[in-house]
């Protein structure tokens, strides 16, 4: 005799699979948009901030100036380690 089945979510797996993210849900997560605005993109992410339903336009702009700031930042200190690194680089060539 078969057994029958109390939960409906046994009898069917493919319900109880869970659902991938879209990308506009990930855009609106603003600890995402962060996350990769600060840490990966830098001003590249810009446009999907803007496209984020995450952020007030105030928000969006205040963001948006912080990102440009920790840009500006992230490239002065790359030149900075670029200008101590060079002459070094060329000692070891003469």
């Amino acid at each position: 005799m078969p057994e029958k089945v109390a939960n409906a979510e046994v009898a069917n797996p493919h319900a109880a699979a869970p659902r991938q993210p879209t990308w506009r849900e990930l855009v609106d997560s603003p600890w995402l948009m962060l996350t990769m605005l600060f840490g990966v993109t830098l001003f590249l992410g810009l446009p999907l901030l803007w496209v984020s339903r995450g952020f007030s336009p105030l928000g969006k702009i205040a963001v948006t100036i912080a990102v440009l700031i920790w840009t500006a930042l992230v490239f002065w200190v790359f030149w900075l380690i670029m200008a101590w690194c060079l002459p070094r680089i060329m000692q070891l060539w003469h």
